[in-house]
């Protein structure tokens, strides 16, 4: 049987990631970061549980930089969208460092809807493409 409180702490953090694996400049996506309608700022409860998750991650392996990038979906103008990904990825990079992680190991960078993943045609692949990614800029 698996040790409970390391799955927890999996589940927690929705990222799989093993250090040996990533890779400098590659996203991963950090699930289930959710805002408020239109809001750039207002993180979800589910939002701070995970990002909790992440902030454990940083703090266990303290040589990694980190890019927060934000992307929204298609929906509103294109400069309101870079705004809206930006304030998010923003937010995100804020509650890390409120968190205890070191200001100078991260950026943050928001993309609008400039790099879908899936397409914006459907709820559910606007739901996929409303996303908040990091990456290892150094480790």
């Amino acid at each position: 049987e698996m040790n409970s409180s390391v799955e927890d702490d999996k589940q927690a953090v929705k990222m799989d990631v093993e250090l040996e694996k990533l890779k400098a400049d590659h996203p991963y996506q950090i699930n289930n970061i959710q805002f408020a309608t239109n809001s750039s700022s207002v993180l979800t409860m589910e939002s701070m549980l995970v990002l909790d998750g992440f902030v454990k991650y940083l703090k266990k392996y303290i040589e990694l930089e980190v890019a927060i990038w934000g992307h929204t979906d298609a929906v509103g103008s294109h400069q309101d969208n870079i705004s809206l990904s930006e304030g998010r990825a923003k937010s995100v990079k804020n509650y890390l460092v409120l968190s205890g992680i070191s200001d100078n190991r991260l950026t943050y960078k928001g993309f609008g809807e400039s790099k879908p993943i899936a397409t914006n045609d459907t709820e559910d692949g606007m739901a996929k493409n409303r996303r908040t990614e990091f990456a290892i800029t150094a480790f």
